[in-house]
């Protein structure tokens, strides 16, 4: 995949075989939450909290395992199996992809199955994969942020809506560059640039 392919591509499973060897598991866990959110319905939203507690680790496996539990009317006996395959054949597919990202071990090599939402993914999961991971072709460099503007950031990721005031803060700093990205509003955990002042992989 080349960078033109990449900022416009609409091919989500191929643009996450590109990252996924770079990729980390926080990462790939926090785009998996953010993915779930734009398709699951209430019930899964503590399940998909946790998860994204336990992706920066302020979360134990025992609580991301009782959130699944707590969410979810039949998780059966396969939550942290590894013999998932039969589960994509389920009616619930978004529980398919709420067992993933509610398992604590490993799993960055079932990238495949990570939008398997039956017939509700769409196009703008692609632009959710540029939100997590940016441009993989280029490497920002992490100067060094003022405190304010820190303060900022850590408002947005907790769920503030800090993103123009953050604007701002980044244009005064002298990053034009970035601050253009926080134009936008939606910028879930793991958002390359919140990612880039927080100095998180």
């Amino acid at each position: 995949m080349t960078e033109s392919e990449w900022l416009t591509s609409s091919d989500v499973y191929a643009m996450l075989d590109h990252v996924r060897a770079d990729a980390s598991e926080r990462k790939l866990r926090l785009f998996a939450c953010a993915a779930c959110r734009r398709h699951v319905d209430p019930r899964y939203a503590k399940a998909i909290a946790v998860s994204e507690h336990f992706a920066d680790g302020k979360a134990t496996a025992e609580k991301l395992q009782a959130a699944w539990f707590e969410s979810y009317a039949h998780p059966g006996a396969m939550l942290g199996s590894p013999a998932l395959g039969p589960m994509l054949m389920a009616a619930d597919a978004t529980g398919v992809v709420l067992r993933l990202i509610t398992t604590a071990s490993a799993w960055a090599s079932r990238l495949n199955w990570l939008l398997n939402l039956g017939q509700t993914s769409d196009g703008k999961d692609a632009s959710l994969v540029r939100e997590i991971f940016g441009n993989p072709f280029r490497s920002p460099l992490r100067p060094l942020w003022p405190a304010s503007l820190l303060a900022l950031a850590e408002a947005q990721y907790a769920g503030e809506p800090c993103a123009f005031a953050l604007h701002d803060a980044l244009l005064d700093a002298g990053h034009p560059e970035i601050a253009e990205h926080f134009h936008g509003t939606e910028h879930p955990k793991g958002c390359w640039a919140l990612d880039l002042i927080l100095n998180r992989n």
